[in-house]
């Protein structure tokens, strides 16, 4: 994601660090909504694979969530740190995944901490796709036009 889609990750973890509860908001509702609507698709045979997409779109949100809700954790750390390197970017998204990891590892809270990170990275895609619907693209190439 660091560097298929840098203005993404930007924006995602920008929604993250300036709309906390509105991200956290809008991850609860992608966490349930899009497999009650793959259930109801099921229902209809013609509906099944519509229903097949939405799951598997939902499973890789859940996953591109962790993934920015990393980077924010690991860019607040390199923040305090005040370290300044080429490779802040990455080293911050490692350092991310590797503390919300090493919460995982937590008895009790460790999924509830995992469970969180997830949501508002997802929260963060629904909220910028909930944002910037009406404005176009959510990612501009180089040289369009806004």
């Amino acid at each position: 994601l660091l560097v298929g889609t840098p203005r993404l990750m930007q924006a995602a973890t920008s929604a993250i660090k300036a709309s906390p509860l509105a991200t956290i908001g809008a991850g609860l509702a992608g966490l349930f909504l899009p497999p009650f609507a793959a259930v109801v698709l099921f229902v209809t045979i013609i509906g099944i694979p519509l229903g097949a997409v939405i799951l598997l779109a939902w499973v890789i949100g859940l996953m591109i969530g962790l993934v920015f809700t990393s980077q924010v954790v690991g860019q607040m750390i390199i923040a305090k740190l005040k370290w300044q390197d080429a490779w802040q970017q990455f080293a911050s998204l490692v350092l991310g995944l590797f503390v919300i990891f090493l919460a995982a590892l937590l008895p009790f809270i460790g999924p509830f901490v995992v469970m969180i990170a997830v949501v508002w990275g997802l929260g963060s895609l629904v909220y910028l796709l909930i944002k910037r619907r009406g404005e176009g693209p959510l990612v501009h190439h180089k040289g369009a036009k806004k």
